[in-house]
């Protein structure tokens, strides 16, 4: 159990391409809510990460997060508002190695003004952590609250796709959809068989809610209702922008071939979604 009262008080795990950001963007609009500015620590998965990415993502990470960092300073120092100190110096440190120590996760949290808020992250990564890594999580949280958004595995899989060959051409990589479909992220981020049943193992209803993707795109009202009836918030969700599209979908077109290769293997994973979540 740990001692630091800004430590977040609840994740947001996902899914991948299922209104995260979205999600992200509202709870940081709620008066209550302090998150940090920079969406995805990725905190717990780089300590229990999948065997393709334990290489390769925390170099990428630590490249996004020092851009977002960069960003953030150069919007506050160009803005007309007065600088405040104390937010620079946050943002600041939050880019000190060694990124991804206990530490270091202390001080993503660690901003004076999150200190009357109820904090929060949202990492995507997440929802695909083993047991292990579960535990690890729920040791170092062990109050936390768990939001996560399920979409229907097969469009969520060609979401993930489209994303990944979007990043492919602007890196000037071959891109082949078919491998694409195969990549242990796509198939790890859909397999709901296991992921829902091993959250649930650890966090009961009162700890973990599983909300479904289209109700953010047929009942967004209705969706942070859920969201601040779980978290315990006294003011309702600004209605401004409930409708804000983040994210769009990208233009890519994904032949048949490879919508028949993604509809052949999470076939069984939309069964178990449509019985679980029936959306």
């Amino acid at each position: 159990m740990n001692d630091y009262k800004n430590f977040p008080s609840f994740l947001g795990i996902g899914a991948a391409k299922a209104g995260t950001t979205w999600l992200y963007q509202r709870l940081e609009e709620h008066p209550e809510i302090w998150l940090p500015p920079v969406k995805e620590l990725h905190y717990f998965d780089q300590l229990y990460p999948l065997e393709s990415e334990i290489n390769n993502s925390s170099t990428e990470f630590k490249r996004r997060l020092f851009n977002n960092v960069r960003n953030k300073l150069l919007r506050h120092v160009d803005s007309k508002t007065d600088l405040d100190s104390d937010y620079i110096l946050y943002l600041m440190n939050i880019i000190r190695e060694p990124i991804f120590s206990l530490e270091w996760y202390i001080s993503c949290f660690s901003y004076s003004k999150a200190k009357a808020k109820i904090c929060g992250e949202v990492t995507p990564s997440y929802a695909t952590l083993p047991n292990e890594g579960i535990l690890h999580l729920k040791k170092t949280l062990p109050n936390v609250k768990i939001i996560y958004i399920v979409r229907d595995p097969i469009e969520r899989a060609a979401s993930h796709v489209k994303m990944l060959a979007n990043f492919r051409m602007k890196n000037n990589k071959e891109v082949d959809l078919i491998s694409l479909c195969d990549t242990t992220k796509v198939i790890a981020s859909s397999n709901y068989q296991s992921i829902i049943p091993l959250w649930r193992k650890h966090f009961d209803d009162q700890h973990l809610i599983i909300m479904p993707f289209d109700k953010i795109k047929h009942d967004p009202k209705g969706f942070l209702k859920s969201i601040k009836e779980f978290l315990a918030l006294d003011k309702d969700f600004d209605d401004l922008n409930l409708t804000k599209k983040v994210n769009k979908s990208i233009n890519i077109d994904l032949p048949p071939a490879v919508m028949n290769k993604l509809k052949s293997k999470f076939k069984s994973q939309q069964d178990y979604f449509l019985q679980e979540v029936g959306h």
